[in-house]
């Protein structure tokens, strides 16, 4: 008889988001983030939530926090939304998110990070538990790059 072992799916990096864009989608969705209490995933479209017993939650259930959509008044006398305090936030902080900083924290944005489903074999989007996570794709990631410029320098 063959065992069959459960294969648990491996998050890889599909592709990478800059703050331009999601301050362009934050902007065109309603002004407001949606992110994960017990996960760093977060997104700008409200398209994007799962729903789990009828509530809002990233891909693998975490329950959900948002941002406000109020406009208040910023620091510097001007109007900020709450979407732009996150972002913000984000950028004034980059060592929170660990070595890559900001690069760490839009990896946690929906999609950018998929795994394979057993069942059918496709895609789709997912949430990892940490930043340090995120930041081991982004080692191999980068690590996959220099080894394939290397390459390229040695032929």
């Amino acid at each position: 008889m063959i065992e069959v072992k459960m294969i648990k799916p491996v998050p890889f990096i599909d592709h990478e988001v800059t703050m331009e864009q999601v301050r362009f989608v934050a902007g065109q969705t309603g002004g407001i983030i949606y992110y994960a209490i017990r996960t760093p995933w977060w997104t700008a479209n409200p398209n994007n939530l799962y729903k789990y017993k009828g509530l809002p939650c990233d891909p693998r259930g975490s329950k959900l926090m948002q941002t406000s959509s109020v406009l208040t008044m910023g620091a510097a006398g001007t109007f900020e939304t709450g979407y732009e305090k996150f972002l913000q936030k984000a950028e004034k902080h980059p060592n929170h998110y660990g070595k890559y900083g900001v690069r760490t924290f839009l990896l946690a944005y929906h999609g950018c990070v998929r795994i394979i489903r057993e069942k059918d074999g496709k895609s789709m989007p997912t949430s990892l538990n940490g930043w340090i996570d995120y930041e081991k794709l982004l080692d191999g990631l980068i690590a996959s790059e220099n080894n394939h410029r290397l390459r390229m320098v040695l032929r």
